[in-house]
């Protein structure tokens, strides 16, 4: 996004726990930039606002592979190679 403070929004309304706080920020969003918000509607709600996610996300939001493989792997660094 080349606005920063929409960008902040909608990194808001995505990491919301309640719908209160995502439809407080998405309401934001439509006023600053109505394309945007209509772009983010037609995407689906569940496929990036955690609020709407029906799976469980154990509050975990990675933004990649490697990041969800070091939380598994954690614990797992502490053992010695050849154990």
């Amino acid at each position: 996004f080349k606005n920063k403070h929409l960008s902040f929004l909608v990194g808001k309304a995505a990491r919301a726990f309640c719908l209160a706080d995502f439809y407080g920020a998405f309401n934001e969003i439509k006023l600053m930039n109505a394309s945007c918000a209509e772009y983010l509607e037609g995407i689906g709600f569940e496929h990036w606002a955690r609020v709407h996610f029906s799976g469980k996300r154990y509050d975990v939001m990675t933004s990649n592979i490697a990041e969800s493989w070091n939380s598994v792997l954690r614990e797992a660094r502490e053992y010695p190679i050849l154990a």
